[in-house]
């Protein structure tokens, strides 16, 4: 995880890595037992923030890309980028519309913010200007 960090940060991604400081969902999502995750601090030095992404070909956190509301077209662009330049390697599915990026069989993401909303009049009160 961590060399995908910063290779997105070649990329002018940023991303987290890791467990999110949550490390009971991420030893659930990762199946985990309390045993390998005792056994990965005591005996392998693995804690939470370090550079070590996988023990026993097994990986010890997850990658998140947040978008926010600053987040442009361009940045879904480039994160779209990221993942066919450097990841999709062999891949046997044909090449899909540039609105989506498949995940995975069962799940499309929409890359396109929906419309804005219609703004609301500013109400201001006790004689603001």
């Amino acid at each position: 995880m961590t060399w995908v960090k910063n290779l997105a940060n070649n990329y002018g991604i940023v991303l987290r890595v890791g467990c999110f400081c949550n490390p009971g969902a991420c030893q659930a999502h990762l199946g985990h037992t309390d045993q390998e995750l005792r056994r990965n601090q005591e005996v392998i030095g693995h804690v939470c923030g370090d550079h070590i992404d996988l023990i026993d070909n097994r990986p010890t956190g997850s990658v998140r890309v947040s978008f926010g509301y600053p987040s442009g077209e361009s940045d879904a662009d480039t994160l779209y980028n990221l993942l066919v330049e450097q990841f999709w390697q062999n891949n046997p599915m044909a090449p899909i519309d540039r609105p989506q990026i498949s995940i995975d069989d069962a799940q499309i993401v929409d890359v396109h913010p929906p419309p804005t909303p219609p703004q609301k009049p500013l109400l201001k009160s006790c004689n603001f200007t």
